[in-house]
């Protein structure tokens, strides 16, 4: 096994913990003031939904460095200089990721661009450009390596500066017919990914890894999306932490396009050329975190106002705070848990019928789909095991 300090390798072994998702392990942080305190308190611990701790073994975490190591990959621990700044601020995100490639982009200003895996031929045209003009203006491009609009980003931002955000291991090219531009990437770009090594995509992850994409960028852009898709849940989770939504439009009889068309009636960006991205954002103090918000009673995208990362509002940290609080996260879990057993919800739903701001609730879902409670679809619809 590599050598590793200790409390970076009980940080990677206490996030590996079974029911232990991104706001508990901050919680435990925050408790015990170390990971490798928290460790060894867990026996006495019982989880948030009262079952019962156990930390994922040493064993487990010395093959999971191994395996890294293997294959160049870099761990990033919250308190590192490396890690995405802004991260710690945002109670879902992870607080580790494992890294390939040149992790210095991390640290600078990224506009993450999604959309259809199965797209238009004018749309991948429009995506390539719209990335190398981007590119050229020194924003680094942010998506998920999937076929169709995210693969076209990464091919026009290359030479430039591009993220890639896998929702299996970062040593798993995926899909296969993108191992070669995988590849490339990790030479050139940046592969990160919250998932131990090894790890094979699947539905349920992609959900997940798509919070990470939004977690990274400053702003997002869709380009062709249907109402229902992977595509409006990043723009969804980008808009509950406070980024920049711009969308292109289409024919509204198009379906393709039906989910653009859907957040540019909900408040996001119309955009037709580069240039209206880079006007945006450059009169917004591109680089800064921005406090946007969905509203309570219809969930649309509304203006954001402009706060500096190093001084994120105190509204933000009151919310970190709260979400930290063991006592509220499961007064949530229990509310969400009385309204899924008679029938399944999507997350817009959650949020109308228990009034909770869509940041908070969204953290305690993702707990609770790890805790293996309930398990959210693509299309963001959540259903009790």
């Amino acid at each position: 096994m590599p050598s590793i300090d200790e409390e970076r390798f009980s940080c990677l072994q206490l996030y590996r913990t079974k029911r232990v998702g991104a706001a508990t392990f901050r919680s435990f942080i925050k408790r015990f003031g170390s990971a490798k305190n928290a460790i060894d308190r867990l026996p006495d611990i019982t989880g948030q939904y009262g079952k019962r701790l156990q930390a994922a073994t040493r064993e487990v975490i010395e093959q999971e460095l191994d395996a890294s190591i293997k294959v160049g990959a870099q761990l990033l621990i919250f308190d590192d200089d490396a890690f995405p700044k802004g991260f710690s601020a945002i109670p879902m995100l992870p607080p580790i990721l494992f890294a390939r490639g040149d992790v210095s982009l991390l640290q600078q200003p990224g506009i993450a661009i999604v959309g259809a895996r199965v797209a238009l031929p004018i749309s991948l045209r429009f995506t390539r450009r719209m990335a190398q003009k981007l590119g050229e203006r020194h924003k680094i491009i942010i998506s998920g390596l999937a076929m169709g609009v995210d693969a076209s980003a990464h091919e026009g931002s290359l030479a430039t500066g591009t993220i890639a955000v896998v929702a299996g291991g970062v040593d798993v090219p995926y899909p296969t017919q993108n191992t070669d531009l995988y590849n490339r990437i990790c030479s050139q770009g940046c592969v990160v990914s919250e998932m131990p090594m090894g790890t094979k995509p699947s539905a349920r992850l992609f959900p997940i890894r798509n919070r990470i994409i939004a977690g990274l960028c400053t702003a997002l852009l869709v380009i062709e999306a249907e109402r229902r898709s992977g595509s409006l849940i990043t723009a969804n989770f980008a808009a509950d932490m406070g980024k920049h939504v711009f969308a292109v439009p289409g024919h509204p009889t198009d379906g393709k396009f039906r989910g653009c068309n859907a957040l540019i009636k909900d408040g996001a960006e119309l955009v037709e050329t580069p240039e209206d991205i880079l006007s945006s954002i450059e009169t917004l103090n591109f680089g800064s975190v921005n406090v946007g918000k969905f509203t309570e009673k219809t969930s649309r995208i509304s203006p954001s106002t402009n706060t500096s990362p190093e001084n994120t509002s105190p509204s933000t940290n009151k919310a970190a705070e709260a979400i930290l609080r063991d006592e509220e996260t499961k007064r949530i879990a229990r509310e969400v848990t009385t309204l899924l057993k008679t029938t399944s919800m999507n997350i817009d739903a959650l949020i109308q019928h228990t009034n909770i701001s869509p940041s908070h609730i969204k953290a305690v879902l993702l707990e609770m789909e790890l805790s293996e409670i309930l398990t959210i679809s693509t299309a963001g619809i959540c259903t009790l095991l």
